[in-house]
């Protein structure tokens, strides 16, 4: 199964991009935890044939920006990928600061996930790049369906 148009199922997965710091002998069982969420998530991505270059990745309730860190990672030098990391509240600690690839543009914005209108983003009204809607965590309103 591959691409949209395919049955979606549970599946645990992984990704080579988190490798290394999936066997760091420092990480505690948190940060392990966290990190095999995210190595799944992003081998879901890529087996959807989501994960590439030319198109914007929302995270919806970004946090500190790790799930679209790990994109990035994965990405290497993949050209016109911009992120947009979307949080209700301010979050300490970001890691989209730290990424300074030309290829790549980090943006955050603070609002309620209920009140975003990706339409009237102007990287997405602009660049026209395809969009690809990835989060981790998310609870509230908006995630009703």
């Amino acid at each position: 199964s591959e691409g949209l148009n395919s049955t979606l199922k549970d599946q645990i997965m992984s990704h080579p991009a988190l490798h290394d710091a999936l066997n760091d002998p420092k990480n505690g069982d948190s940060a392990t935890k966290h990190l095999k969420q995210q190595a799944s998530i992003l081998g879901n991505i890529e087996k959807l044939k989501l994960l590439g270059p030319r198109r914007c990745f929302v995270e919806f309730g970004a946090g500190k920006g790790k799930l679209s860190h790990w994109v990035d990672i994965a990405l290497k030098d993949a050209e016109k990928v911009h992120f947009i990391l979307v949080e209700k509240v301010t979050t300490r600690f970001k890691v989209d600061g730290k990424h300074r690839k030309k290829n790549s543009v980090f943006e955050r914005l603070q609002i309620d996930i209920q009140h975003l209108c990706l339409n009237k983003i102007p990287v997405l009204s602009k660049e026209k790049l395809p969009v690809v809607g990835i989060g981790k965590h998310l609870c509230g309103m908006a995630t009703g369906m």
